[in-house]
C-alpha cells in the first residue's frame, strides 16, 4: 500500500458534540484520512453509523497519530460518545487500507 504525499493538500477539521456524525461521505472517489484525532472521553469511530464497523477506539485526550488512518472511499465517520475533532485531508487519488 502506499499513502498519498501530503505535499499541497488542505488539512481541515471536523467536530461533533456527543454521538453523531462527524464527517458525510465525501462523495464517490474521495475517501478521508485522518491524521490528528481529539476526544473527550472515551469513544468509537465507525463507518456510517452506530451500527457499522469499528475504525478505531479513542481514549479520552488528544490522540496523536503515528500514522493516518485511512477510511474506506466514500464513506461517512460516525462518533459514538463524547465531543469529538478529526484533522483530516480529502483525497480523490484513493488508495485500499
Amino acid at each position: 500500500m502506499s499513502i498519498p504525499n501530503y505535499r499541497g493538500r488542505v488539512l481541515k477539521v471536523a467536530n461533533v458534540a456527543g454521538a453523531g456524525e462527524l464527517l458525510a461521505a465525501p462523495g464517490a472517489g474521495k475517501q478521508y484520512i485522518l491524521v490528528d484525532l481529539l476526544a473527550s472521553e472515551d469513544t468509537t469511530l465507525k463507518e456510517t453509523d452506530n451500527s457499522g464497523d469499528v475504525i478505531v477506539h479513542l481514549a479520552d485526550g488528544n490522540i496523536a497519530l503515528n500514522a493516518p488512518i485511512i477510511i474506506d472511499p466514500n464513506t461517512a465517520i460516525y462518533s459514538t460518545a463524547g465531543n469529538v475533532s478529526a484533522t483530516y485531508a480529502i483525497i480523490t487519488d484513493t488508495v485500499s487500507k
